[in-house]
Order: structure tokens, then C-alpha cells, then sequence
């Protein structure tokens, strides 16, 4: 090959290298804020509508599990059904790592766990009455927001869970509080999301 002419092929192929890896990294900043902004909403929508479901058709006894008193006689039954309505919930939006509802202690320094959607042998399963510090940072900007239903837009870390983009929404009965749903999505499901949308763009880009 004309000497030239392999030059200009050589400076052609590194053009085109730097102009792929640069469109790749804008892809993906793209690919990420989207995914992040899709998930968010996700959170948001699905601790919305789990809290207006149960309002509607299952607020007694979410009450009766919300007074925190298993030695009620409709406590079992009720704690069952509002388990299996919100297992049905998780188990239909798969990019959720968490669903569960709780409730506040007096301050707001610790969220008392009441039904949890994860499997009961499930190490992840929190049961009635457990308790923890509102360490990560969505419980403290929920509470100190009166209970406005809000989703993070960017991960937050949890120091027992990890990292998450979560939402919340309240349960409530006319103006009372009766207790909230809360949707977590964590890192790792958010980056598998990011990962498949930034291979179908890809796909796509290469096949046009």
C-alpha cells in the first residue's frame, strides 16, 4: 500500500475510534440519567398506587396490623392478606428489589417494619414489629417533607441494604396517617437496566 495512503487509512481508523468511544460515553450518560429517571418514576408510581390499593380495599386491616398488636384475633388473617396483596405487587413490577409497608416511631428515628413482600424464609424478609434507625437519607427527607409521596432521583446508600433509589407513599385514612409503602430498587437491578438499554442502543445504532 502506498505509504500515503496507509497513513491516511491508519489516521481513518483512529478517527473513527475516538468518534465511536465518544459516542459511547455520551450514550451512556444518556442511557444512565434516563434509566435512573425511569426507575425513580417506577418507585414513586408503585409506592402511590400499593398505598391507594390498600386504602380501598384493604384498610381495616391494615389498621388492625398498623395498631401493632398481634394478640388481636383478626391480626393473623389481616397481616395475610395485606402480605399477599403486596407479594402480588412486587411480583408483578420484577425491577423492584424491595416492597414493604412500615411505620414511624414517635420521633422518627426508626422505622417499625409491619408487612414485609419479601419471601417469609427469605434472609431479606423483615417481620412484624422489627425495628430500625432511620440511618439512610429518603426515610429523613420523607419525614422531615410531612409524608409528601416523593421517589429519590439518584442512588443513596443504606448502611445495612446498600444502594438504592427508593419511593413513599403514605396509607391514609382522611387526614390520618395510618402508615406508608415504601419501594426500593437497588444498584445492582439498575445497572442491569442501564446495561440492557445500552445494548439495544448500541444494536440499534449499529444496525442503522
Amino acid at each position: 500500500m502506498n505509504p500515503i495512503l496507509k497513513r491516511h487509512f491508519v489516521w481513518h481508523i483512529i478517527l473513527s475510534l475516538v468518534i465511536f468511544a465518544g459516542a459511547v460515553a455520551v450514550l451512556t450518560a444518556i442511557s444512565v440519567q434516563n434509566v435512573r429517571e425511569d426507575a425513580s418514576e417506577k418507585c414513586k408510581t408503585v409506592a402511590s398506587l400499593t398505598a391507594s390499593m390498600i386504602h380501598t380495599n384493604y384498610l381495616q386491616d391494615f389498621k388492625i396490623v398498623a395498631s401493632g398488636d398481634p394478640s388481636i384475633p383478626e391480626f393473623k388473617d389481616a397481616y395475610n392478606r395485606i402480605y399477599t396483596f403486596i407479594r402480588t405487587i412486587k411480583t408483578t413490577y420484577k425491577d423492584l428489589t424491595f416492597l414493604y409497608t412500615f411505620k414511624f416511631n414517635n420521633d422518627g428515628t426508626k422505622i417499625i417494619y409491619l408487612v414485609d413482600s419479601e419471601p417469609q424464609e427469605s434472609s431479606e424478609f423483615s417481620a412484624f414489629g422489627t425495628t430500625e434507625k432511620t440511618a439512610y437519607p429518603p426515610f429523613k427527607i420523607y419525614y422531615q417533607n410531612h409524608f409528601v409521596p416523593f421517589a429519590t432521583t439518584t442512588l443513596m446508600s443504606d448502611p445495612k441494604w446498600g444502594w438504592f433509589i427508593s419511593g413513599y407513599a403514605p396509607v391514609m385514612e382522611g387526614q390520618e396517617i395510618i402508615g406508608h409503602v415504601a419501594t426500593d430498587i437497588s444498584e445492582a437491578v439498575l445497572s442491569d437496566m442501564i446495561f440492557n438499554v445500552l445494548g439495544w442502543c448500541l444494536i440499534v445504532g449499529g444496525g442503522g
